[in-house]
């Protein structure tokens, strides 16, 4: 799988720790969006969150190549 592009955006929280975290990302000639919140009860890192919104971001491009009917 070959990435051409990622942007990342990060939200903080008043404790300036990252809060939500969002992957837009070109994978294949296909874009995705993924979205990660942390509560307030995670421990919060910026490259955890950046890794979960790329892979949602990943899977959402998944599921518009193979539709639910």
């Amino acid at each position: 799988m070959k990435t051409r592009y990622r942007w990342f955006y990060t939200q903080r929280n008043g404790q300036r720790t990252p809060a939500v975290c969002v992957c837009l990302a070109e994978v294949e000639g296909k874009a995705g969006l993924g979205v990660a919140i942390c509560s307030e009860s995670d421990n919060p890192e910026y490259k955890r969150g950046r890794g979960i919104a790329f892979n949602r971001a990943v899977h959402a491009m998944r599921d518009l190549e193979q539709p639910d009917l």
